[in-house]
């Protein structure tokens, strides 16, 4: 698929601006309106459809607070879409009104601004310095972290719990965790990130740190016995490059009329040909109490160390494939085997949907450099394909491993004809089409189609494989991606990373009453990991 800019229509603004958007917030480039996408995932938490997701970073050495503060600042100023917040709309009980009929059922066009922060501070950042207002959560995290010294799949189940509020006036849309003086946790509710964005932040503080100077680039006009200010936007403001325009501008989204009829086969498919959770919870809001939303999904994490993971890599390349199709079909294969999850002799159950997202930043056009690239290196800019594959085609034993790598070849294949075709921008991007978002309120369209429904396939998100330069003086040493799928339709999700240090971490979930034991995924697992030990060559 070539990409090609957006022609952008202006917009008036409207009359009266939010009390938080200035005039001259808009022409300093540091406030502007949400695009269709970040509109997407801060309707998610308006929704209560989502809670969070997690990158798991360690370093090689300690990063004290105030390297942490000084780091976050020069990071800041570069990509100060890390800064930003949501300015909701004026009402007396926003979430609410968002959440009431009223809202849902008008259309809203243009979507709510966002902002740089007026101020930030490191105990805006760190959770351990909120210890009120986690105090139903942190203690467990971090009980759990001090007796196990690692990252454990009922850490990472803990963590799926976190909730960072949208639309704080006084803190931007992500947190970090402090494990110990190495190990970090970033948390974020999806707006305007992404785990790209989680990865980029961890080894752009390591960068950081490795060539930091004594003086910083950009020196502080506040009390320099302060150490607990990142920025205070009045003083600082000059420092900041301007928000990008949301990556909706720049890439088409919006699918060409031709390619609806496909589109909506697909959707025939997956509702009437298709693998269904029917023992599972219908999906529900995560503004569950607590012992409720912990038990929504059962978390496994495997390991494989860099050693096994280098001879995995060489055996995939060998055969000509990439790594996610490699370990799709090691999953769907398990899925098959373990015996608990397909009913074979269902007419109806011919195939099971997934869901791979993945960046959509290979979509933008360069110019001379990788600016752009650069530019867009935080944010929630995803796409992805969604598609069904017969269920009769995971029938594959161990010992055929030419069999294997056909179907290995046959989903690389599909994932190159998606960037190519726009299957992998058409999911997010039906709901960006002019006569929809004129005509409907997204909020309800996406909430109606996620709550109280069965659920189904896979949400399958690698979030690749991160190289690591061991001779700085800071580099990041392990990544773990974690997230729940809170109310999308989901009843398996696989959460991918990896680095030339520490190897491959996946973390595996399963919604609450998929099986009717908890050996039965712990089994569904180990056929995972006993496929890619085979088919991996170790």
């Amino acid at each position: 698929m070539t990409a090609t800019a957006v022609e952008i229509v202006p917009v008036l603004l409207e009359e009266s601006l939010p009390v938080e958007v200035s005039t001259k917030l808009i022409e300093r480039g540091h406030a502007r309106r949400m695009g269709h996408l970040e509109n997407y995932f801060a309707l998610l938490q308006r929704q209560e459809l989502y809670t969070n997701f997690q990158i798991y970073g360690e370093f090689n050495e300690p990063v004290s607070d105030s390297q942490l503060r000084e780091s976050l600042r020069e990071i800041l100023f570069k990509h100060p879409i890390l800064a930003h917040t949501i300015i909701p709309k004026d009402q007396p009980d926003f979430r609410k009104w968002y959440q009431s009929e009223k809202y849902l059922n008008t259309p809203y066009p243009l979507h709510d601004f966002i902002r740089i922060l007026p101020e930030l501070k490191l105990s805006d950042i760190l959770i351990n310095k909120q210890q009120e207002e986690y105090s139903d959560i942190l203690p467990g995290i971090l009980n759990e972290f001090e007796s196990e010294k690692k990252i454990t799949s009922s850490l990472l189940s803990r963590a799926s719990c976190l909730r960072v509020p949208i639309y704080d006036p006084k803190r931007p849309n992500w947190r970090l965790l402090r494990l110990s003086p190495r190990q970090f946790i970033y948390v974020s509710n999806h707006c305007c990130s992404d785990a790209i964005s989680g990865v980029n932040l961890f080894q752009d503080i390591a960068e950081h740190l490795s060539s930091s100077s004594t003086s910083s680039s950009f020196p502080r006009e506040d009390d320099k016995n302060d150490n607990n200010t990142i920025f205070n936007y009045n003083s600082d403001w000059k420092f900041f490059n301007k928000l990008y325009d949301p990556i909706t501008d720049k890439i088409e989204y919006r699918p060409k009329v031709k390619a609806l009829p496909k589109f909506a086969c697909s959707i025939f498919v997956k509702s009437y040909l298709s693998y269904f959770n029917w023992n599972g919870l219908p999906t529900m809001r995560v503004d569950q109490p607590l012992p409720l939303l912990h038990k929504q999904f059962q978390f496994q994490l495997l390991e494989f160390t860099n050693e096994e993971l280098n001879t995995i890599r060489d055996k995939i390349k060998t055969m000509g494939c990439t790594f996610t199709p490699f370990l799709q079909a090691c999953w769907f294969i398990a899925m098959y085997k373990c015996g608990k999850v397909f009913n074979l002799k269902s007419w109806k159950e011919w195939a099971i949907d997934i869901a791979v997202p993945s960046s959509s930043r290979r979509f933008l056009i360069e110019e001379d450099d990788n600016s752009l690239k650069e530019m867009y290196k935080y944010g929630s800019n995803v796409g992805g394909f969604h598609y069904s594959y017969l269920i009769s085609s995971f029938n594959i034993d161990r010992s055929e491993n030419d069999k294997f790598f056909e179907l290995v070849q046959y989903y690389q294949d599909g994932y190159s004809k998606s960037y190519e075709n726009g299957d992998h921008l058409i999911g997010l991007g039906i709901m960006m089409m002019d006569g929809i978002v004129q005509r409907k309120n997204i909020d309800k369209m996406i909430k109606d189609d996620y709550l109280n429904q069965t659920r189904a396939g896979v949400l399958f998100s690698n979030a690749g494989f991160f190289p690591q330069d061991e001779s700085k003086k800071y580099h990041v040493t392990d990544l773990v991606f974690n997230q729940a799928q809170g109310s999308m339709k989901f009843s398996f999700g696989l959460n991918i990373a990896s680095t030339n240090v520490n190897g491959l971490k996946i973390s595996v979930n399963v919604a609450e009453g998929t099986f009717d034991e908890t050996a039965d995924f712990a089994h569904l697992c180990n056929e995972f990991k006993a496929n890619i030990v085979s088919f991996g060559g170790l």
